[in-house]
Order: C-alpha cells, then structure tokens, then sequence
C-alpha cells in the first residue's frame, strides 16, 4: 500500500488545486496498470506463448509509460497524459490486429474508454474526451473492417492465441472493474470537494454580512460618538469663556480635550476591533501632550507614575474617562507644585475590580489650601459633569498632595 501511494503521489507537489491533484493522482494509477499489464504481458509471451517480436514491442512501450511516468514527476502532466493515451491506443490497435479476434485484445478498447472520460475534465475539455473516444472506436472498426489483417502474423496458431485469450480476459475485466470503481470515487471526490466549496461560500458570506453589519452599526455608532464629542468640546470652550478665563488659557486647555479625544480615535483607527482601545496605551499619549504643553516649573520636571491594568474600554467609557484624566493631569500640572516641592510627582491607577473599574489620581503638591478658589472651582464643575457621564461615585482628599478617586462600572 506504501508503494501504491508514493506510485499515486507521483508529481503532486506541482499541483495545487484539489480537484486538479486527483487528475494527476488517476493518471498515475491508469500509468501504473498500463507498465504492469503490458510487463506481464511481456513475460506470458516469452514464457509461455514464446513469441519474442511482440515481447520485444511490448518492452519498447513500458519504456514509453515509463518516460510518460517521468514527464509527470516534473509536472508535465499534458505531456504525459497524451504521451501515455496514444501509446496505449495504438499499442491496443496493433496487437489487436498482429494476435487476431480469438486472442481477445479487443477486451482492452473497453476500460480505455473509461481511462479517457475521466483522465479529461468533461466540462472544459469534452472536445478531447469525444476525439479520443473516436480514435478508440475507430482503431476497433479497422480492425474489424479489414478482418484483423493489418498486421496479422502466421507465426501463432490458434492455441497459441487461446492463451493469449486467456491471459487478457482476467486482466481486461479487472482493468474495467477497477477503472469503473476509480471513476465512481472520483465523482464521488469532485462532489464532495463542490460541496465543501459551497459550504465554505456560504459560511464565507454570512460572516462578511455578519461583519458589514457590524461595521454599520459601529459606523453609526462613531457618528453618534463624534456628534456628542463635538458638543461636548463646543460646551467645554463656552465653560472657559463664561468664566473668564484668558484667552490663552482657553486655547490651551480645550487645546489638550481635543487631543485627548482625538488619540481615542487613532487607536480606534490602528485597531482591528474598532470597538476597543487599550487604555495604557492611550494613558501613555495623553501624558505626553499634557507633559509638553506645560513645561517644568524653575526647572523641576514632573514625573508621573502610571500603574494602568491591560484594560480594553470602549469609546463610550474611554472618551470621559480620558478626559476626566486630562482634567486632573492639567489641574495637577498648573496648581500642585511650588518650589518647595523637590520631586514633583503625579500617580495614576487604573483598574478593574469584580465588575467596577477604579481610578486613582494623586500628587504630592501643595493640596487645595494654596489653590486658587477659582481656578478649582472651574476644573470642579468638569470634573463632576464628566463624572456625571461615567454614572462614577468620587471623592477628594488632600493628604499629602490632593487625591482623587472615582469608581464606576
């Protein structure tokens, strides 16, 4: 069975379509059949019918199989395949002709004509298939026209042709079972092969219309998302100039909320899953905008510690959380520090606990005592609204510095 198997394996890896794969496969096999017919052949009439001429004939045309049986190890399968058909036909022809009618070489027409039918694709090539089988046909009607005597010997007798009879009909009938049992599983493969490539369609269609209608909804999602973000900026810019502040200020500030709903929506955009972004990343940009925008005051950098959990949020959490965080980092970066403060420090920590996520805010800064009642009032009215939007229970301490704390679900 190893020896079938690497014999039917013969040139696959020039192949890669399936159905294709099973062609060569069968080509192969017929190839195999054909080298060991006519080699046994070749032994019954030196062995036994002691005909040398047509043992030498048939020694010439297992050399041709076998060169047919090379062309397909280099993936010269039409070369082969028609190198290996003319062969056998006109081998049947002459020696249906040289043994006579009584020896039965005729048998042999019968499971070629299954060889050609499925060695060719009936669909692209039924041109081929009706040639072929014509030629078939018409080397039996010659034959039978010219009462085998186009190339008829007188060196048999007719004993020696009863053998001949002999050796082919098992033969030929085998061939024809095993060539009807090879075209039947071939069907049978081709159908099985047509059925799964629909089955893949259909599953390769319904999870594109799956995904087209995830991606509508998340499109009106990201519109509805922009519509509240630009209103949401638009009353944060009202905010700053109904309190008065300057107008550098104001830029400033509403400056760093755009950019830090803006980073959510690269992230979004970098992201295959448009739905989520991963929050550490996004903390590690907004820390950097707020860093460069506020430079170190008499020349004391602020370092800011994040401890921020692989946490994946959704635009409808991210944007808030985002800027609530941009609140505190600003308020933190312009009030907290004093030249008293050595090490100017702001930590943030972020996480999930059961089914909450915590956030921590806290500075080591002069706390709310020496903070301009106004200026804190300001970033308090937006970060309660912001809290607002979270549904967040909060509170401010000022130990040490000021330390804000906010869990939501």
């Amino acid at each position: 069975m190893n020896f079938w198997r690497i014999i039917s394996g013969n040139g696959l890896k020039h192949v890669d379509e399936q159905i294709s794969k099973q062609k060569v496969i069968l080509l192969n096999q017929f190839t195999l059949v054909s080298f060991l017919v006519s080699f046994l052949g070749v032994l019954n009439l030196v062995l036994v019918v002691e005909d040398y001429f047509s043992a030498l004939f048939l020694v010439v045309v297992d050399i041709i199989i076998s060169l047919a049986f090379w062309l397909t190890s280099r993936g010269y399968f039409k070369i082969s395949k028609w190198l290996l058909l003319l062969t056998v036909i006109s081998t049947i022809f002459f020696l249906d002709s040289y043994f006579g009618f009584k020896s039965g070489t005729f048998l042999y027409y019968f499971p070629l004509t299954l060889v050609i039918a499925y060695l060719f694709d009936a669909k692209t090539e039924l041109k081929l298939i009706v040639l072929l089988t014509l030629a078939t046909i018409l080397s039996a009607i010659i034959n039978l026209i010219t009462n085998y005597t186009f190339f008829e010997t007188h060196l048999l007798n007719d004993s020696q042709r009863q053998i001949i009879f002999y050796f082919n009909l098992p033969i030929c009938l085998f061939s024809l079972f095993y060539f009807v049992y090879l075209s039947i599983q071939n069907n049978k493969l081709q159908n099985r092969l047509l059925e799964e490539r629909l089955s893949e369609k259909q599953k390769s269609e319904a999870v594109i219309n799956k995904s087209l209608k995830e991606k509508e909804l998340l499109l009106a999602e990201l519109h509805h998302r922009v519509k509240n973000n630009l209103a949401l900026i638009s009353s944060l810019l009202n905010f700053g100039l109904q309190k008065n502040l300057d107008s550098e200020t104001v830029l400033l500030e509403s400056k760093n909320r755009v950019q830090s709903i803006s980073f959510i929506h690269n992230l979004l955009y970098r992201n295959q899953d448009f739905s989520k972004i991963s929050f550490s990343t996004y903390i590690d940009a907004l820390v950097n905008e707020i860093n460069a925008s506020y430079p170190p005051k008499n020349g004391k950098a602020i370092h800011v510690e994040k401890n921020i959990f692989n946490l994946d949020l959704d635009i409808k959490t991210a944007i808030p959380c985002g800027l609530l965080i941009n609140e505190l980092l600003t308020n933190s970066y312009k009030h907290a520090f004093t030249n008293e403060i050595d090490s100017p420090t702001i930590s943030i920590n972020f996480k999930r606990e059961n089914l909450s996520y915590y956030l921590e805010v806290k500075d080591n800064g002069v706390g709310f005592s020496n903070k301009n009642s106004n200026k804190k009032s300001s970033g308090m009215e937006i970060i309660e609204s912001l809290c607002d939007q979270l549904e967040a229970n909060y509170n401010f301490t000022s130990d040490g510095g000021v330390i804000f704390k906010a869990w939501f679900n």
